[in-house]
C-alpha cells in the first residue's frame, strides 16, 4: 500500500510539474541574438552576442537556441555550428531562477555584403526532460561588410596616376582661404598677399603663400558585369574593393566625386548612381558599397553610352572586362576629357590599346573565393 501511495504521489508531482511548466515556462523568458557591431570589414572579425534571461523563479534546465547566417559569415570556432548552403548554428543553454546569461561568439566575415539575422528558434526543456516547447522570434538585425582595406602602399600606384592627370590637365585656383606658408616677393605677386609683419622680420618682401583648389571632378565608373567563372567572380570584388578605396582617397583630397555603374542595391534595386560626394557622406559610401550586387544583363557600355560628357571633368573606368563594346564606348565619352581605364587582372597583364585613354593595370591581391 504505501508503494502505491509513493507512486500516485510521484506520479501526481510529475502531472503538476508538467502543468506548471505548459503554462509558465515562457513567462518572464527572453532570448536575443545581435551583431555587436553594426559594420566591419571584409576578411575581420566581429561578434554575434547570445543573451538569455530568466526572470522568474521556475528554472529552464536545457533550451537550444539555433538560427542561420549567409555562409559568407563563419564562426571561428566550428563547435555547435556547420557549413552548407548557409552557416547553421545551435547553442544549448541551462539557466536557473532569476539569471541572465550572455554569450560572445567570434565572427569571421569572408565576404564583402549586406547581411541578416532573420528567426531565431528556441526550444526549452522541463526539469523532466518529457516536456518539449518551442517558439520562435525574429531578430531583425543587420551587418554590414564593407570591402576589404586596400594598403597605402598599393593604393598610392593608381592613385598617383589619377592625381597626376588632374594635375596636367585641370588648372589650378588659388584659394585665399587656405594659407599655404610665405615665400619671397615677386614683381607679378598682388600686393594684397604681402606679409607685412614677416616682412619687417625678414628684411625684405615676402608673400603669404595660398593652398590650390582643385576645381576639376572626378567620375569613377565600375563595370560588375560577371559570368560564372570563380576568377572573373574575384576580379569582380577587386573592382568593387578598388573603387572603395579610391573614393575615400579622392573624397580626402576634397575633390568633387561620382561613381556610377552597372551594379544593383540589393535593398532598392536602384543602380549604382552617386552624385557630389563629400567627406560627410564617407559611411553612407561604405555601406552602399556593401550593399552592391553584381548584375548579369546590364553590360556598362550601356551605361557609359547614356553619359554626357561634361567639361572639367576625368573618368575613371574600372573594369576587368576589356570586350571591344566596352572600351568603344569608353572612348566615346574620353573623346574630349581626360580618362584612365584601370584594369584589375591575377596572371597575365591585359592589354588594351586607345589613343583617346590611358590605362593602368591593377594587379589584384590573391584572397577567398566563396
Amino acid at each position: 500500500m504505501p508503494i502505491i501511495i509513493l507512486m500516485i504521489a510521484v506520479f501526481a508531482v510529475f502531472f503538476l510539474v508538467r502543468k506548471i511548466y505548459d503554462k509558465q515556462w515562457s513567462k518572464n523568458l527572453s532570448a536575443s541574438v545581435k551583431f555587436k557591431e553594426e559594420c566591419t570589414y571584409e576578411n575581420e572579425k566581429t561578434q554575434l552576442v547570445e543573451v538569455v534571461i530568466n526572470d522568474k523563479v521556475l528554472p529552464i534546465p536545457i533550451m537550444d537556441i539555433d538560427f542561420n547566417l549567409h555562409r559568407n559569415l563563419r564562426f571561428a570556432s566550428t563547435e555547435n555550428s556547420a557549413v552548407s548552403d548557409k552557416t547553421y548554428r545551435r547553442d544549448i543553454f541551462s539557466i536557473g531562477s532569476k539569471k541572465k546569461i550572455t554569450r560572445y561568439l567570434d565572427l569571421i566575415c569572408l565576404k564583402r555584403g549586406y547581411y541578416t539575422l532573420d528567426k531565431v528558434n528556441l526550444t526549452a526543456h522541463d526539469i523532466f526532460l518529457k516536456g518539449k516547447y518551442h517558439t520562435s522570434f525574429d531578430s531583425n538585425d543587420e551587418l554590414y561588410v564593407y570591402p576589404e582595406r586596400i594598403s597605402s602602399e598599393r593604393i598610392n600606384i593608381p592613385f598617383s596616376q589619377i592625381m597626376g592627370e588632374v594635375l596636367s590637365r585641370q588648372k589650378m585656383l588659388e584659394d585665399p582661404f587656405e594659407f599655404g606658408g610665405i615665400r619671397d616677393y615677386q614683381i607679378t605677386d598682388p600686393m594684397k598677399y604681402i606679409n607685412w609683419k614677416a616682412s619687417a622680420k625678414a628684411g625684405g618682401l615676402v608673400v603669404n603663400q595660398h593652398d590650390t583648389t582643385i576645381t576639376q571632378k572626378i567620375t569613377i565608373i565600375l563595370d560588375t558585369h560577371y559570368t560564372v567563372s570563380p576568377l572573373d567572380d574575384y576580379l569582380t570584388e577587386e573592382s568593387i574593393r578598388l573603387t572603395a578605396a579610391l573614393a575615400e582617397r579622392v573624397i580626402n583630397q576634397g575633390i568633387a566625386l561620382n561613381i556610377v555603374g552597372n551594379s544593383q542595391d540589393i535593398i532598392s534595386g536602384d543602380f549604382l548612381k552617386l552624385y557630389d560626394l563629400k567627406g560627410t557622406d564617407m559611411e553612407f559610401l561604405r555601406k552602399t558599397f556593401a550593399r552592391i550586387v553584381w548584375h548579369d544583363e546590364v553590360t556598362i557600355d550601356k551605361i557609359i553610352d547614356n553619359m554626357k560628357p561634361s567639361e572639367n571633368e576625368l573618368y575613371v573606368f574600372i573594369s576587368k572586362n576589356t570586350e571591344e563594346e566596352n572600351i568603344r564606348a569608353f572612348e566615346n565619352l574620353a573623346a574630349r576629357n581626360s580618362a584612365i581605364m584601370i584594369i584589375p587582372y591575377r596572371d597575365d597583364i591585359p592589354k588594351v590599346e586607345s589613343n583617346k585613354f590611358r590605362t593602368v593595370p591593377w594587379k589584384a591581391a590573391s584572397g577567398n573565393k566563396l
